[in-house]
């Protein structure tokens, strides 16, 4: 019992190591100064 435990603990921090580091190697942040975003609306007579 007491080797279960163990294990499943062992798998869990593994597991959420790897979760984090996944979730850090796939994000990205830039930063861009000086653009612009204009929205409007289309109309068609």
């Amino acid at each position: 019992m007491k080797r279960m435990l163990f294990i499943l603990i062992i798998l869990a921090t593994v597991l959420s190591l790897v979760g984090t580091g996944s979730v850090a190697y796939l994000s990205d942040s830039e930063t861009s100064s000086g653009n612009t975003f204009t929205a409007g609306v289309w109309e068609e007579e």
